[in-house]
């Protein structure tokens, strides 16, 4: 099992996934850790990086606070979501591989302050997906530029953080 943890680099859990620049990848065997390794992801949209975790093969995903649009995109990929979890993140996975992690699987909170939410956001996206970014306010919508899914929840904020189409 291969789990993600939102990290910081003081080796905590992360305020917010969709801030998130980097996840500490932890491979689970028996219950016990057998390797860790960083996974980047400070380029990616907030909806794109389940994805990528998906594809560096991570099973469960550990974060702080996660908004509605990333909460959805992990779930589509099959991730399994612990969300409010707090504290260091040795201890969040020895806590999750003993079964005593405590999390808030309602948590959807946009936290203000420390970690960026006044911070202009310059994704560039992922792969061959459609790209987003506040600077340049491009759409990542899916739905071939038309802004369709954007417009079903009143605007991009709803999918990918506010493009304003």
């Amino acid at each position: 099992m291969r789990v993600a943890v939102c990290y910081k680099t003081d080796n905590t859990v992360y305020k917010h996934y969709g801030r998130a620049e980097q996840f500490m990848l932890y491979d689970i065997e028996n219950k016990v850790v057998t390797n860790k390794e960083i996974l980047i992801v400070y380029k990616l949209v907030p909806t794109t990086v389940a994805k990528h975790l998906a594809k560096h093969g991570v099973d469960v995903v550990i974060c702080g606070n996660i908004g509605d649009s990333a909460k959805e995109t992990v779930y589509r990929e099959g991730l399994i979501l612990y969300a409010g979890v707090e504290g260091d993140a040795d201890q969040v996975v020895d806590d999750f591989i003993h079964n005593k992690l405590v999390f808030n699987p309602n948590i959807n909170t946009e936290p203000q302050g420390e970690d960026g939410d006044d911070i202009e956001d310059k994704s560039n996206g992922f792969e061959g997906e459609q790209q987003y970014s506040v600077a340049t306010g491009d759409c990542c919508c899916s739905s071939d530029n038309n802004h369709e899914s954007c417009n079903q929840n009143g605007g991009c904020g709803s999918c990918c953080g506010g493009c304003g189409k």
